[in-house]
């Protein structure tokens, strides 16, 4: 899986830089930028939805439920 450069992003502003700094720039807060890396693969950053043991056939999954029938007066 192709990674990107890492990036750091100020857990108080949000602000994001290309490098560690103690103080964020977009703020002024200190020590608040962590480290993050972005997937490049854009199949990383989809959910794999197939795993849920499902066929993928969405009309299996919406069958009406047989509910029992219920006298009224």
């Amino acid at each position: 899986m192709a990674q990107s450069d890492p990036k750091y992003v100020c857990q108080e502003c949000g602000h994001e830089a290309h490098k560690w700094m103690g103080k964020c720039t977009g703020c002024g807060a200190w020590n608040t930028l962590v480290q993050e890396t972005e997937s490049a693969d854009v199949e990383a950053q989809v959910p794999d939805l197939s795993t849920d043991g499902q066929n993928g056939d969405p009309t299996t999954h919406n069958q009406p439920e047989q509910l029992p029938e219920v006298e009224l007066g």
